[in-house]
């Protein structure tokens, strides 16, 4: 079994900076998710292009299938970077 089980907590943790370090997790978390939705939002919108807006460059690369440990799927990879 990997782990302790969910249902191991021991007590009621009252340290303020503990408490304040699992918010901070817990924000994290939620900001990651909410990340990740606007990114796959944009992502399908930007679907073949390529170019620059002056602040980022866009392009795609597609990367083939592969066999590895199992055979993984070919897909297109999203490029975006800020132009110094």
């Amino acid at each position: 079994c990997r782990g302790a089980d969910i249902g191991d907590e021991q007590g009621l943790i009252t340290d303020p900076g503990l408490v304040g370090a699992i918010h901070t997790y817990a924000d994290g978390l939620a900001l990651e998710r909410a990340g990740k939705r606007l990114k796959d939002q944009a992502k399908a919108e930007l679907g073949g292009v390529s170019g620059s807006t002056g602040e980022y460059a866009v392009s795609w690369t597609h990367v083939n299938e592969a066999h590895v440990a199992y055979d993984r799927d070919p897909y297109d990879r999203l490029n975006l970077r800020k132009i110094k």
